[in-house]
């Protein structure tokens, strides 16, 4: 999967980063790399800011701000993602101390191949949208709120019902994803309760 691929070029950065932390730039094209073709951006961040980019979507790309996230977080490795892209981050040596090394993938990547469910989201567990790709002016929202009408709370046995910003009525299979850093929502505009076409298949993440 996308995530296990981020997470192995990580792992072999920080390993890198740990053993020779003099060269940020180096470590940012490792990821890429060794990541290839999940890793669209990779960098190396510090509490100053970007000591590195590497990728061709690097510019793009939120890297500080998901760095800053997976600091706050102080998880081994941290998952998160908001505006189309799914981010993973591992803290290593700096040159100046500790850095945060943080891969991208283009979240939309990772949706829209189904034609079964053509209401599909990846989300936070607090809420907040990775991405999403559902009718009804859905794919315009950042959170489960504005695209479903929903919040965590509403998930109830691995299902809720929503509505979409037209009004149109959709039943979601909500399942975390992941170590749970995640979640995947799939359905079906004017689904009636019950459990959804395809909501067993296996998460591309």
């Amino acid at each position: 999967t996308r995530q296990a691929a981020l997470n192995a070029a990580l792992i072999a950065a920080r390993q890198q980063t740990n053993r020779d932390p003099s060269d940020p730039i180096e470590a940012a094209e490792l990821v890429v790399k060794a990541g290839a073709p999940a890793v669209d951006a990779a960098a190396v961040v510090d509490e100053t800011g970007v000591l590195a980019r590497a990728g061709g979507a690097a510019k793009s790309a939120d890297l500080a701000k998901a760095a800053r996230a997976a600091r706050a977080a102080g998880k081994p490795i941290w998952i998160g993602g908001s505006s189309d892209w799914l981010y993973v981050a591992v803290s290593a040596s700096g040159p100046r101390g500790p850095v945060e090394i943080v891969a991208g993938t283009d979240a939309t990547s990772l949706i829209g191949q189904d034609a079964i469910s053509p209401v599909q989201a990846i989300a936070s567990p607090d809420g907040g949208l990775v991405t999403v790709n559902a009718p009804g002016a859905a794919g315009e929202a950042a959170t489960l709120k504005e695209a479903f009408s929903i919040t965590p709370a509403d998930v109830a046995g691995g299902e809720a019902q929503g509505r979409l910003p037209d009004g149109t009525s959709v039943r979601l299979a909500v399942r975390t994803i992941g170590d749970g850093s995640l979640v995947e929502l799939i359905g079906q505009p004017g689904q009636t309760p019950g459990l959804l076409p395809g909501a067993d298949r296996k998460s591309v993440v």
